[in-house]
Protein backbone atom coordinates (compact mmCIF):
# COMPACT_ATOMS: atom_id res chain seq x y z
CA UNK A 1 0.00 0.00 0.00
CA UNK A 2 1.40 3.38 -0.96
CA UNK A 3 1.89 6.17 1.60
CA UNK A 4 -0.52 8.35 -0.42
CA UNK A 5 -3.31 5.75 -0.20
CA UNK A 6 -2.74 5.26 3.54
CA UNK A 7 -2.88 9.00 4.18
CA UNK A 8 -6.07 9.33 2.15
CA UNK A 9 -7.77 6.58 4.15
CA UNK A 10 -6.86 8.16 7.48
CA UNK A 11 -8.26 11.55 6.57
CA UNK A 12 -11.07 12.53 9.03
CA UNK A 13 -14.20 14.62 8.51
CA UNK A 14 -13.78 18.20 7.50
CA UNK A 15 -15.38 20.96 9.59
CA UNK A 16 -18.08 21.44 6.95
CA UNK A 17 -18.94 17.74 6.99
CA UNK A 18 -19.17 17.72 10.78
CA UNK A 19 -21.45 20.75 10.73
CA UNK A 20 -23.70 19.07 8.16
CA UNK A 21 -23.95 15.90 10.29
CA UNK A 22 -24.71 17.92 13.43
CA UNK A 23 -27.36 19.87 11.53
CA UNK A 24 -29.03 16.69 10.32
CA UNK A 25 -29.04 15.25 13.86
CA UNK A 26 -30.52 18.47 15.26
CA UNK A 27 -33.21 18.43 12.56
CA UNK A 28 -34.11 14.83 13.34
CA UNK A 29 -34.32 15.59 17.06
CA UNK A 30 -36.59 18.60 16.44
CA UNK A 31 -38.88 16.39 14.34
CA UNK A 32 -38.91 13.40 16.68
CA UNK A 33 -39.18 15.10 20.10
CA UNK A 34 -42.79 16.33 19.70
CA UNK A 35 -43.82 12.88 18.49
CA UNK A 36 -42.06 11.24 21.43
CA UNK A 37 -43.68 13.71 23.81
CA UNK A 38 -47.13 12.96 22.41
CA UNK A 39 -46.48 9.22 22.66
CA UNK A 40 -45.42 9.60 26.30
CA UNK A 41 -48.47 11.73 27.11
CA UNK A 42 -50.78 9.20 25.46
CA UNK A 43 -49.12 6.35 27.38
CA UNK A 44 -49.58 8.23 30.67
CA UNK A 45 -53.23 8.93 29.85
CA UNK A 46 -53.87 5.25 29.16
CA UNK A 47 -52.03 4.22 32.34
CA UNK A 48 -54.07 6.73 34.35
CA UNK A 49 -57.30 5.43 32.80
CA UNK A 50 -56.23 1.90 33.70
CA UNK A 51 -55.69 2.98 37.32
CA UNK A 52 -59.21 4.38 37.50
CA UNK A 53 -60.62 1.26 35.88
CA UNK A 54 -58.97 -0.96 38.52
CA UNK A 55 -60.13 1.30 41.35
CA UNK A 56 -63.70 1.39 40.02
CA UNK A 57 -63.80 -2.41 39.92
CA UNK A 58 -62.55 -2.50 43.52
CA UNK A 59 -65.36 -0.10 44.49
CA UNK A 60 -67.90 -2.34 42.77
CA UNK A 61 -66.70 -5.36 44.72
CA UNK A 62 -66.90 -3.36 47.95
CA UNK A 63 -70.45 -2.21 47.12
CA UNK A 64 -71.53 -5.76 46.26
CA UNK A 65 -70.30 -7.04 49.63
CA UNK A 66 -71.73 -4.15 51.66
CA UNK A 67 -75.40 -4.26 50.70
CA UNK A 68 -75.00 -1.65 47.96
CA UNK A 69 -73.45 1.02 50.19
CA UNK A 70 -70.46 3.12 49.14
CA UNK A 71 -67.54 3.83 51.48
CA UNK A 72 -66.79 7.27 52.92
CA UNK A 73 -65.28 9.71 50.41
CA UNK A 74 -62.15 10.36 52.48
CA UNK A 75 -62.36 14.12 53.19
CA UNK A 76 -59.59 15.97 54.99
CA UNK A 77 -60.18 16.38 58.68
CA UNK A 78 -60.95 18.41 60.66
CA UNK A 79 -63.50 18.25 57.87
CA UNK A 80 -65.04 21.51 56.67
CA UNK A 81 -68.31 19.67 56.07
CA UNK A 82 -68.57 18.29 59.59
CA UNK A 83 -67.65 14.78 58.48
CA UNK A 84 -65.80 12.80 61.15
CA UNK A 85 -63.22 10.11 60.52
CA UNK A 86 -65.01 6.91 59.60
CA UNK A 87 -63.91 3.27 59.57
CA UNK A 88 -65.28 2.84 56.02
CA UNK A 89 -63.04 5.60 54.58
CA UNK A 90 -62.14 4.56 51.03
CA UNK A 91 -58.51 5.71 51.32
CA UNK A 92 -57.30 6.19 54.92
CA UNK A 93 -54.80 8.86 53.87
CA UNK A 94 -55.41 11.62 56.46
CA UNK A 95 -52.48 12.96 58.51
CA UNK A 96 -52.26 14.08 62.15
CA UNK A 97 -52.17 11.35 63.29
CA UNK A 98 -51.44 9.46 60.07
CA UNK A 99 -53.72 6.63 59.02
CA UNK A 100 -52.55 3.36 57.50
CA UNK A 101 -53.51 3.29 53.83
CA UNK A 102 -53.68 -0.50 53.96
CA UNK A 103 -56.79 -0.05 56.13
CA UNK A 104 -58.57 1.57 53.16
CA UNK A 105 -62.08 0.23 52.63
CA UNK A 106 -61.21 -0.86 49.08
CA UNK A 107 -57.69 -2.17 49.84
CA UNK A 108 -58.85 -5.80 50.19
CA UNK A 109 -60.31 -5.66 46.67
CA UNK A 110 -57.31 -4.08 44.92
CA UNK A 111 -54.88 -6.96 45.35
CA UNK A 112 -51.89 -4.75 46.24
CA UNK A 113 -50.68 -2.91 49.32
CA UNK A 114 -48.16 -0.32 50.47
CA UNK A 115 -46.16 1.26 47.61
CA UNK A 116 -47.95 -0.75 44.92
CA UNK A 117 -51.32 0.49 46.19
CA UNK A 118 -50.00 4.07 46.35
CA UNK A 119 -48.77 3.83 42.75
CA UNK A 120 -52.26 2.78 41.66
CA UNK A 121 -53.62 5.98 43.21
CA UNK A 122 -51.32 8.26 41.20
CA UNK A 123 -51.44 9.37 37.59
CA UNK A 124 -47.98 9.08 35.95
CA UNK A 125 -48.34 12.69 34.75
CA UNK A 126 -49.25 14.10 38.16
CA UNK A 127 -46.40 15.89 39.95
CA UNK A 128 -47.92 14.98 43.31
CA UNK A 129 -44.65 15.49 45.19
CA UNK A 130 -44.83 19.23 44.50
CA UNK A 131 -48.02 19.41 46.62
CA UNK A 132 -46.70 17.58 49.66
CA UNK A 133 -45.81 19.91 52.51
CA UNK A 134 -47.35 23.02 50.92
CA UNK A 135 -50.68 22.86 52.78
CA UNK A 136 -52.15 21.18 55.85
CA UNK A 137 -53.76 18.56 53.63
CA UNK A 138 -50.84 17.74 51.29
CA UNK A 139 -52.92 15.16 49.43
CA UNK A 140 -50.38 12.86 47.74
CA UNK A 141 -52.70 11.12 45.25
CA UNK A 142 -54.45 11.95 41.96
CA UNK A 143 -57.99 10.59 42.34
CA UNK A 144 -60.98 11.32 44.53
CA UNK A 145 -64.56 10.23 45.08
CA UNK A 146 -67.66 12.31 44.42
CA UNK A 147 -69.40 13.91 47.38
CA UNK A 148 -72.74 12.69 46.01
CA UNK A 149 -71.86 9.12 46.94
CA UNK A 150 -70.99 10.03 50.54
CA UNK A 151 -74.14 11.53 51.96
CA UNK A 152 -73.61 11.23 55.70
CA UNK A 153 -77.26 11.88 56.53
CA UNK A 154 -78.87 10.08 53.60
CA UNK A 155 -76.47 7.38 52.37
CA UNK A 156 -76.60 6.44 48.70
CA UNK A 157 -77.31 2.85 47.81
CA UNK A 158 -76.21 1.44 44.47
CA UNK A 159 -79.82 0.52 43.74
CA UNK A 160 -80.68 4.23 43.85
CA UNK A 161 -78.20 5.16 41.12
CA UNK A 162 -80.00 5.96 37.90
CA UNK A 163 -78.21 4.88 34.71
CA UNK A 164 -74.97 3.69 36.39
CA UNK A 165 -73.07 3.65 33.09
CA UNK A 166 -73.58 7.43 32.86
CA UNK A 167 -72.85 8.42 36.47
CA UNK A 168 -69.31 9.46 37.47
CA UNK A 169 -68.17 8.72 41.00
CA UNK A 170 -64.35 8.79 40.77
CA UNK A 171 -62.17 11.29 38.89
CA UNK A 172 -58.67 12.53 38.29
CA UNK A 173 -58.96 15.98 39.85
CA UNK A 174 -57.16 19.14 38.75
CA UNK A 175 -53.82 19.40 40.52
CA UNK A 176 -54.60 22.95 41.69
CA UNK A 177 -57.84 22.08 43.44
CA UNK A 178 -57.22 18.58 44.77
CA UNK A 179 -56.67 18.56 48.53
CA UNK A 180 -58.29 15.33 49.73
CA UNK A 181 -60.08 12.21 48.52
CA UNK A 182 -63.41 14.06 48.40
CA UNK A 183 -64.58 15.51 45.05
CA UNK A 184 -66.86 18.53 45.66
CA UNK A 185 -68.23 18.42 42.13
CA UNK A 186 -71.10 20.89 42.45
CA UNK A 187 -74.52 21.60 43.90
CA UNK A 188 -77.99 22.76 43.01
CA UNK A 189 -78.17 26.49 43.76
CA UNK A 190 -81.93 26.56 44.33
CA UNK A 191 -84.53 24.34 45.95
CA UNK A 192 -86.35 23.73 42.65
CA UNK A 193 -83.19 22.30 41.09
CA UNK A 194 -83.31 24.53 38.05
CA UNK A 195 -79.77 25.94 38.21
CA UNK A 196 -76.55 23.98 38.58
CA UNK A 197 -73.55 25.60 40.26
CA UNK A 198 -70.22 23.87 39.64
CA UNK A 199 -68.31 23.11 42.82
CA UNK A 200 -64.74 24.13 43.66
CA UNK A 201 -63.13 20.84 42.54
CA UNK A 202 -62.41 20.46 38.84
CA UNK A 203 -61.78 17.54 36.52
CA UNK A 204 -58.12 17.50 35.49
CA UNK A 205 -57.45 18.02 31.78
CA UNK A 206 -53.66 17.62 31.99
CA UNK A 207 -53.72 14.91 29.31
CA UNK A 208 -55.48 17.08 26.72
CA UNK A 209 -52.92 18.87 24.55
CA UNK A 210 -55.66 21.07 23.03
CA UNK A 211 -56.52 22.78 26.30
CA UNK A 212 -56.26 26.57 26.33
CA UNK A 213 -53.78 28.02 28.77
CA UNK A 214 -53.92 29.48 31.29
CA UNK A 215 -56.65 27.14 32.50
CA UNK A 216 -57.96 29.47 35.18
CA UNK A 217 -59.70 27.90 38.16
CA UNK A 218 -62.98 29.86 38.43
CA UNK A 219 -65.21 30.77 41.32
CA UNK A 220 -68.23 28.53 41.83
CA UNK A 221 -71.04 29.56 39.52
CA UNK A 222 -68.84 31.08 36.81
CA UNK A 223 -68.50 29.44 33.36
CA UNK A 224 -66.55 26.21 33.14
CA UNK A 225 -63.08 26.85 31.63
CA UNK A 226 -62.00 24.60 28.77
CA UNK A 227 -65.44 22.91 28.77
CA UNK A 228 -64.68 20.69 25.77
CA UNK A 229 -61.26 19.53 26.92
CA UNK A 230 -61.06 16.06 28.40
CA UNK A 231 -59.91 14.15 31.46
CA UNK A 232 -60.18 10.71 33.04
CA UNK A 233 -63.18 9.56 35.08
CA UNK A 234 -64.67 6.29 36.38
CA UNK A 235 -68.36 5.35 36.26
CA UNK A 236 -70.65 3.43 38.59
CA UNK A 237 -70.84 0.40 36.32
CA UNK A 238 -67.07 -0.12 36.63
CA UNK A 239 -65.81 1.34 33.36
CA UNK A 240 -63.47 4.33 32.98
CA UNK A 241 -63.56 6.88 30.19
CA UNK A 242 -61.88 10.00 28.79
CA UNK A 243 -64.63 12.65 29.05
CA UNK A 244 -65.10 16.39 28.54
CA UNK A 245 -64.97 18.61 31.60
CA UNK A 246 -68.47 19.92 30.85
CA UNK A 247 -69.70 16.30 30.78
CA UNK A 248 -68.17 15.47 34.16
CA UNK A 249 -69.62 18.60 35.80
CA UNK A 250 -73.10 18.15 34.33
CA UNK A 251 -75.72 17.06 36.93
CA UNK A 252 -76.90 14.37 34.47
CA UNK A 253 -73.56 12.63 35.06
CA UNK A 254 -72.62 13.83 38.55
CA UNK A 255 -75.82 13.40 40.58
CA UNK A 256 -76.57 9.66 40.99
CA UNK A 257 -80.29 10.28 41.50
CA UNK A 258 -80.72 12.67 38.59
Amino acid sequence: MSKRTFARRRRGFTLVELLVVIGIIALLISVLLPALSRARDNANRVACLSNLRQLSMAFLMYVNQNKGHYPSASPFEPAPYGRPRRPDDWLFWQPNPPRDINQSAIAPYVGTKDDSFRALLRCPSDDWQSRVGKSPTSYPYSYDMSTYFDDLWNPINYAQVRHPSEKIFLVEEDERTINDGFWAVGAWSDARKTHWTPGPDWLSIRHDRKRKLPDTVPQAGSPIPNPDRQGNAAFCDGHAEYVARSYAHDPHHADPKY
